[in-house]
């Protein structure tokens, strides 16, 4: 009698999944924000920020995407339209990817290398 195996399968509905789920992102998410804060308070004086603010540039055009996702999806949680709080967070993705890029360009070899380092 032959016995079948069902192939192992990952339930994504238990804690331990989740639990994986949550730490990756979390990983992610804290490698995503260093980078960008390097990015964002390099090119603060640009902005005639004081060099003892600089680090509130990162905090401020960051929190703002995560505060307005946060807010998107309280709203999609209460059935409201989601429009508005979608459209901070691409205007805010874009700010910070932008100027991110502005400080690879500026910082960078500004060749070929700083258009791959810019746009990545």
């Amino acid at each position: 009698m032959t016995v079948s195996h069902r192939p192992a399968r990952i339930n994504p509905d238990t804690r331990h999944a989740l639990t994986i789920a949550m730490l990756g992102t979390l990983g992610i998410v804290s490698i995503s924000f260093t980078l960008s804060f390097a990015g964002l308070s390099a090119i603060a004086p640009w902005a005639a920020v004081p060099d003892t603010l600089a680090p509130l540039v990162p905090l401020f055009v960051d929190g703002a995407i995560l505060v307005y996702t946060y807010s998107a999806f309280a709203a999609r949680a209460r059935g409201e339209s989601t429009v508005r709080p979608w459209t901070w967070v691409v205007l805010w993705t874009v700010v910070s990817s932008a100027t991110n890029a502005a400080h690879a360009w500026s910082f960078g070899p500004q060749g070929w290398e700083g258009i791959v380092g810019a746009i990545f």
